[in-house]
């Protein structure tokens, strides 16, 4: 049977540190809410330090200051807590990442798993057999095993009261950026132990609706997708962890997310805005400023762009053109809620534009 328990009266020195919201997440997370913990297994107290080595061990493994060696070690409680259970989920599923390939499967992992015991020097080892996981601490060189589940059910539980003292306790936390976030998490129950046997997960084919309505596909309009995972298919987020970057995202979001100028009670695209070529157009087409908006706001996917793209599909430049138009229109009514636009596709052309219909 496993015990694992903490002190939770070390908690009331900070209930009312004004301070807490405004520090690091690391900080926060390394450093505050340090409370005595026992690990126990059975008869085995796993933190415990054998009868005169305390001060040995304590210096070699940098223990707390003050530890006793009784089966309690003081740890910062929120960086136990979460790394304890991200290493339990780990011991029961894992995800096997082989690249340019994703493989994904739900089987018991048969890697060794570490543990640092705060910023010292110790740590538990987990070494996982078939359904079982030996506990090795290098505080005494204790070794227990216990079920993978039952060690996954024991750290959850933990977790699960750790937020709820930290929020009863502490509730200037509630504030913090992160850990504000963190309290409220609620995790799920565990894996049963039928799934674990299952030898591979396949991932899904996810469909969306279509700009033009109905659904699609995107395996169809990426048909990369297809190529991955040893000919099984990755999904889309993945794909993108894979090929994808910030540069290219934040590029990107200049086309699906545009800026505006308005100039002379008309609305231009600021990528394709020049002033003085803007104000010549509006002096020849004098009283059709919706022909210069029109004009000016062109988008040409037939050409202008992705010109080094030779091997896109009329279906793939035709759904990235509809989608672009449902942007453009929900962008401009959010910008500019006062003024009605037409977002027009032509799609025989490919030429997207929009304007301010007029009398």
């Amino acid at each position: 049977m496993i015990s694992l328990t903490y002190d939770a009266s070390a908690l009331t020195a900070w209930k009312d540190d004004l301070t807490i919201p405004t520090l690091g997440a690391d900080l926060v997370r390394d450093t505050l809410f340090k409370c005595p913990v026992r690990f126990r297994v059975d008869e085995v107290d796993l933190f415990e330090i054998p009868e005169g080595r305390a001060a040995i061990i304590t210096e070699a493994l940098s223990l707390p200051e003050g530890t006793r060696g009784d089966g309690w070690l003081v740890l910062p409680l929120i960086l136990f807590a979460d790394t304890g259970l991200e290493t339990a989920k780990k011991l029961w599923r894992s995800r096997e990442t082989k690249y340019p390939y994703i493989v994904y499967k739900r089987v018991p992992s048969s890697k060794t798993e570490y543990l640092r015991l705060g910023r010292t020097r110790a740590h538990l080892r987990f070494s996982p057999v078939d359904e079982m996981v030996e506990v090795f601490s290098s505080i005494n060189g204790y070794s227990v095993t216990v079920g993978k589940l039952e060690l996954f059910d024991t750290f959850r539980d933990f977790i699960i009261r750790v937020r709820a003292d930290l929020t009863r306790e502490v509730p200037l936390l509630m504030e913090h950026g992160k850990w504000g976030y963190w309290l409220k998490i609620i995790e799920p129950e565990r894996m049963e132990p039928e799934l674990m046997s299952k030898p591979e997960l396949i991932p899904p084919k996810v469909v969306v609706k279509s700009p033009a309505g109905g659904s699609i596909n995107p395996n169809d309009l990426i048909p990369e997708l297809n190529e991955w995972n040893e000919g099984q298919g990755v999904d889309i987020k993945d794909w993108i962890n894979m090929l994808g970057s910030y540069q290219h995202a934040i590029a990107y979001s200049f086309l699906l997310w545009p800026d505006f100028v308005e100039f002379n009670d008309c609305v231009f695209l600021a990528s394709k805005f020049d002033m003085d070529y803007v104000w010549d157009l509006l002096l020849e087409r004098r009283g059709k400023p919706s022909d210069v908006e029109t004009w000016v706001n062109e988008i040409d996917f037939g050409d202008n762009i992705f010109p080094n793209d030779k091997e896109a599909t009329q279906e793939q430049v035709l759904y990235l053109a509809r989608k672009l138009r449902d942007i453009w229109t929900y962008r401009l009514q959010h910008d500019f809620p006062e003024r009605k636009f037409v977002v027009e596709l032509d799609e025989p052309s490919l030429v997207l534009t929009f304007y301010q219909p007029r009398e």
